[in-house]
């Protein structure tokens, strides 16, 4: 049966197929036309439109038509800076900001920082090894500390 509904189905399209129509026409719509209706369909276009020009199709995430102009915006900006780069000539990269210098009691506070992290780090493996079994292996923990 399902054979015989295949083989209508592949014989309805070589029939197509050699009368020139690629893709049959649609069949009308039992639904009666109105124009709230026709108005949701183009609201439906409209937004498949947008969601494309986003490039939400690959991603699957949507995106606020404020992002995807900001990003654009971004976009053109920097095509008009390298082209401009490309016509100067210019292939050097941009400047790095300058490194931090602090003063005595800045140093002072990043070493507080630096000893209380370290601290805290050792703290976490510690309290993550104790959830540990033996049978996982606690003797690993003193090989690192």
């Amino acid at each position: 049966m399902a054979e015989k509904s295949g083989d209508r189905a592949i014989n309805a399209d070589e029939a197509d197929l050699k009368a020139g129509v690629l893709y049959p026409a649609k069949k009308p719509s039992l639904t009666a036309e109105t124009q709230s209706l026709m108005e949701k369909r183009a609201w439906l276009a409209a937004l498949r439109d947008h969601r494309q020009s986003c490039g939400t199709l690959q991603t699957r995430k949507l995106r606020s038509p404020k992002s995807c102009s900001s990003r654009r915006g971004q976009i053109t900006q920097r095509i008009a800076e390298l082209t401009q780069k490309v016509a100067e000539g210019n292939f050097t990269r941009k400047p790095g900001k300058p490194p931090v210098i602090l003063d005595a009691e800045g140093a002072m506070l990043k070493g507080q920082l630096e000893t209380i992290k370290r601290t805290f780090e050792r703290g976490l493996e510690l309290d993550r090894l104790r959830s540990r079994t033996r049978r996982k292996g606690l003797c690993w923990c003193q090989k690192k500390f």
